[in-house]
């Protein structure tokens, strides 16, 4: 089988990228510097670890040395955070994912997965948002996935790298870890564990396209297998869900009946509706995701009172 390597292999989605290719017989290398990754996302793993940042030059090319293709994930996340301090955008997101796509070039590694997000559209006005939609990123986290992408296919046309770069939705399910710059799920389940009223920003009525995280994987490695297929592809599962919605449903699965809601004004660079449309997906790849969000958030509750 083959040798791979994913940067941010430590981290929410990278580990279960890093438990799939082990599934499917592969040898895994991980790079992570644990600024987000959690080591107990590994543990009991047979993977060869090299801890530090993607910044050091010389660990990515040893890193990437003999490898079949990586997977790219390690990155600053978050539209809202962006905003604090962009500067980690930029050399984490945009001169680290270059340092990754040199290290491609000088092993001659014939595959990098870069993982973009849906951040690269803003606020798209489009009821289905499609790869064919313009990119107006609105955070600087949004601008610098959407430049990561530009190098991606730049040195995929300059080197001839086959370079697959998947624009997530929202990703949610087990590893994902509470922090104040999480997303709707995580930040919920925690606040209704500790008995905290829920924060809603806006009325609530704003949309999100909610993807498991194990089918995220899936599609991961479903695209390093095809061996063909490169460009932009949006991750998602065409479905929208409101804030409002996921509400009642944590609601149903938690058997909290009466959770307090505070409603705050909507916050700035936040996007209101998102939804994919992943008819370029469905074209592409044999996908069907197959954890529906009652079962992915049911399973997220009870991992999130186990850690």
């Amino acid at each position: 089988m083959g040798a791979y390597l994913v940067t941010g292999g430590a981290g929410f989605i990278g580990s279960h990228i890093v438990k799939k290719g082990l599934e499917l017989g592969h040898e895994m290398t991980v790079v992570d510097d644990f600024s987000t990754g959690n080591i107990d996302n590994l543990a009991g793993l047979n993977i060869k670890l090299m801890e530090g940042d993607i910044g050091n030059v010389n660990l990515m090319k040893n890193a990437a040395k003999g490898k079949d293709g990586v997977f790219h994930l390690a990155a600053s996340v978050g539209n809202i955070k962006s905003f604090e301090n962009p500067h980690i955008d930029l050399r984490v997101n945009y001169a680290g994912t270059l340092n990754v796509l040199e290290a491609v070039r000088n092993n001659e590694v014939p595959l990098l997965i870069f993982s973009s997000s849906s951040a690269v559209y803003g606020e798209s006005g489009n009821e289905r948002i499609s790869e064919d939609d313009c990119l107006s990123p609105s955070s600087p986290y949004g601008i610098s996935k959407t430049a990561g992408e530009f190098l991606c296919r730049v040195y995929g046309k300059k080197y001839g790298v086959r370079t697959v770069s998947l624009r997530y939705f929202n990703v949610y399910g087990t590893y994902q870890r509470y922090d104040h710059y999480s997303n709707a799920i995580p930040i919920f389940v925690h606040y209704l564990r500790d008995n905290i009223p829920l924060v809603i920003y806006g009325d609530g009525r704003q949309t999100r396209d909610f993807i498991h995280v194990l089918d995220v994987a899936n599609l991961n490695w479903k695209f390093a297998e095809h061996g063909k297929i490169e460009g932009c592809f949006n991750v998602g599962t065409g479905q929208s869900t409101s804030i409002l919605d996921l509400v009642s449903l944590l609601q149903e699965v938690s058997g909290i009946e009466n959770p307090g809601i505070n409603f705050l004004p909507a916050r700035t660079g936040e996007v209101k509706n998102s939804r994919a449309n992943i008819t370029k997906l469905l074209n592409s790849i044999n996908y069907q995701p197959f954890v529906s969000l009652k079962e992915g958030v049911s399973s997220y509750w009870k991992w999130s009172g186990e850690v």
